[in-house]
Formats: structure tokens, C-alpha cells, sequence
């Protein structure tokens, strides 16, 4: 039997004000999100959530974003770094970080 993961991150988005992320998830459980930004004085939090899976299956995870980042994206295109973390019910938390880039605003 091929070792099928817990967690898929698929894409991710931004929609009034919150980043959302498209998920799969193998079972229930606890998912976690953290998203932060690079800035002069060192990476800062811009979005975190935490969530209670009550079955597996592919659902919509929204992070609402700070003031700060909401501001910057007026003028400049910002990048994230996202850790999502998945712990089932059984079995051992899976945990994927990666990069998703948010376009400014639209004029």
C-alpha cells in the first residue's frame, strides 16, 4: 500500500482580507496556519489560524490578514512564508512550509 500524506496544500489565494488556502486533509484533526513577512526589522506574523477537521476530505482554509500587510499590498506586491501543520487524530502531524505571492491592489 503506497504512503499516502496526511496534509496537500494546494493553492492558495487572497479574497476580503484573509489568505486562503485549498487543503486536503487525510482524516480528522487540528490544522494550523501561520504566514509571515520579511521586513527590515525581521520576520513578522501577518495571518494565524487554527482549526479543528472534523472528517477528512479537501476544504478552504482562511487566515485573515493584518493591517500591516492589507497597507503594504496597496503599493507592493508582498511574499509569504506559510507553515500549514496537520495533526490527525491517529497518526503523526505533517508539516509544510512554503511561498505564496500576494499581487498589490488592483487600482
Amino acid at each position: 500500500m503506497p504512503n499516502v500524506p496526511n496534509l496537500y496544500v494546494g493553492h492558495s489565494s487572497r479574497d476580503r482580507g484573509a489568505l486562503v488556502t485549498h487543503l486536503w486533509l487525510a482524516d480528522a484533526g487540528v490544522v494550523t496556519q501561520v504566514a509571515k513577512v520579511k521586513t527590515v526589522q525581521g520576520a513578522r506574523t501577518v495571518c494565524s489560524v487554527r482549526a479543528i477537521v472534523p472528517n477528512g476530505g479537501a476544504r478552504d482554509l482562511r487566515c485573515s490578514l493584518s493591517s500591516e500587510v492589507l497597507t503594504r499590498l496597496r503599493s507592493h506586491d508582498q511574499t509569504l512564508r506559510v507553515r500549514t501543520t496537520f495533526a490527525p487524530q491517529a497518526g503523526d502531524p505533517d508539516s509544510i512550509v512554503g511561498r505564496v505571492r500576494l499581487p498589490r491592489n488592483s487600482p
